[in-house]
């Protein structure tokens, strides 16, 4: 058997060629050292064992636990409130001197040590680069939406995807659900609401060191200086195509070299069809001023499209979504019988 990534192949080692003696009883996971399977056990399914220590956050009303004293440190930083360190170069205010340096060297320095061996990104620690291997490159996405057909590997990003599309909150997302008292706009995500609010505001902390020009986030900051200050260009492969951010070339390759002529995204107030929800709105707001920017998305078109990406074989797929557009554009009267031919690639 071969594998990509190292973890991968770590990971199988461990789970398939190591001595798992322990087995947990409740869900059969099992494991390699009696610690191990305690401490499972535990955090998992609470079943307390007298040879392990807990340890436990101080923090009033607070809950946290773990089984190191370092897990519980690191958890505490989120209590303090007081961001006393900036950065020199965004102004970006932080909570502690590490978190601080982990900011500048990662998104300033550009040192970014864990390099993904599938696609080539680089992170700048260690989980980062874990989580996006799990979340990008691995088949295993044990957590499916039942609104569409998104899928991940992750819970927190699962959890993320359920209230920001579909406005739902899962019961297990203790996060706070934060209200701008501007507007009626809602979120989970605590970046997100600064800017939300900044952007009412027009409180811009981030100032650009090159020409002083100010923004209400530091994303705005670093897409300004990537598109005037930089003098990095990133071309396409297949075409003359050139962009000063790897985002706007991924999106380029899969609009115009993948899936050229899937447009799953429809204006809601006449027959506009985009190939990315962007544009859509930017449709809708020069086209339709004062409507509410919103889009129709065809999830069927996306689950195609995203089977499609998946096993790296488009052109088949694609004349599926052809014919799956046609179907959903042709009258009642004059449509062809393509249901057979469809449900067997959306499968």
């Amino acid at each position: 058997m071969t594998f990509k990534v190292l973890p991968m192949y770590n990971r199988h080692v461990q789970m398939c060629h190591k001595k798992l003696n322990y087995t947990c009883q409740l869900c059969v996971r099992v494991f390699n050292t009696k610690l191990k399977l305690y401490k499972h056990e535990y955090f998992k399914h609470k079943i307390h064992h007298e040879n392990i220590k807990i340890f436990r956050c101080d923090y009033p009303g607070c809950n946290y636990e773990a089984h190191s004293s370092s897990c519980v440190k690191a958890h505490q930083t989120k209590h303090n409130t007081e961001k006393l360190f900036t950065c020199e170069y965004c102004g970006m205010k932080l909570k502690t001197e590490i978190i601080r340096r982990k900011h500048v060297d990662k998104m300033h320095l550009g040192i970014r040590p864990f390099l993904c061996q599938i696609c080539g990104l680089s992170f700048g620690e260690k989980h980062e680069l874990q989580s996006h291997i799990t979340n990008r490159h691995s088949n295993e996405r044990s957590y499916q939406c039942s609104h569409c057909p998104y899928s991940t590997a992750v819970k927190a990003t699962f959890y993320t995807h359920l209230f920001n599309v579909h406005k739902v909150r899962a019961d297990e997302d203790k996060r706070e659900l934060l209200q701008c008292p501007y507007c009626p706009y809602t979120s989970i995500l605590k970046y997100r609401y600064q800017t939300h609010v900044n952007s009412h505001t027009n409180t811009r902390k981030y100032e650009c060191k090159v020409c002083e020009k100010s923004f209400v986030s530091a994303n705005a900051l670093r897409s300004h200086t990537q598109w005037v200050h930089s003098d990095k260009v990133f071309s396409c492969s297949q075409c003359d195509y050139q962009t000063k951010t790897t985002q706007k070339l991924n999106e380029h390759i899969r609009v115009q070299h993948q899936l050229q002529g899937f447009k799953p995204y429809q204006c809601p107030y006449c027959s506009f069809r985009c190939a990315t929800g962007g544009n859509t709105r930017k449709h809708v707001k020069q086209v339709h001023k004062g409507a509410e920017v919103t889009y129709i998305r065809d999830d069927d078109l996306l689950r195609v499209a995203r089977d499609a990406r998946a096993t790296g074989h488009y052109a088949p797929l694609l004349n599926s979504v052809n014919a799956l557009s046609y179907a959903k554009e042709a009258s009642e009267d004059d449509r062809p019988d393509l249901s057979e031919n469809i449900l067997h690639i959306a499968m």
